[in-house]
């Protein structure tokens, strides 16, 4: 995985741990986003929904350059991608975990399943 692609993790982790309060939600189907969101101003919130769309990508490109060129972040990123990893194979290799991974493979080939069938008969 590129180093670049790694860096959502580091949001993830880093952030929060560092008092940061990252934007890190999952919006439900149900829930609208902020682009749906009807605004009394819509133009000025869909001026203000652009910046800070571009403030996030120059957060993110912030982030990736301080990644790669300060030593002793660099270091903390990869014990932290180290740790990161090694975590995931112990959880996934508890019982419990693997049965809902089996499961959720289980659920993932129906869906496929249905989406060829819905694909077929269009």
């Amino acid at each position: 995985m590129k180093f670049e692609k790694l860096l959502f993790f580091a949001g993830v982790f880093l952030l929060p741990a560092a008092g940061i309060q990252a934007d890190t939600t999952v919006q439900s189907p149900k829930t609208p986003t902020e682009s749906q969101t009807v605004f009394q101003n819509p133009a000025e919130a869909e001026k203000l929904l652009k910046e800070k769309a571009e403030l996030r990508q120059k957060m993110l490109k912030t982030r990736a350059n301080l990644l790669k060129n300060d030593p002793k972040l660099r270091k903390l990123y990869l014990d932290l991608m180290r740790t990161t990893r090694q975590l995931a194979i112990e959880l996934n290799s508890q019982p419990e975990m693997r049965k809902l991974n089996d499961s959720l493979s289980e659920v993932n080939e129906k869906l496929e399943k249905l989406k060829k069938q819905d694909n077929k008969q269009k």
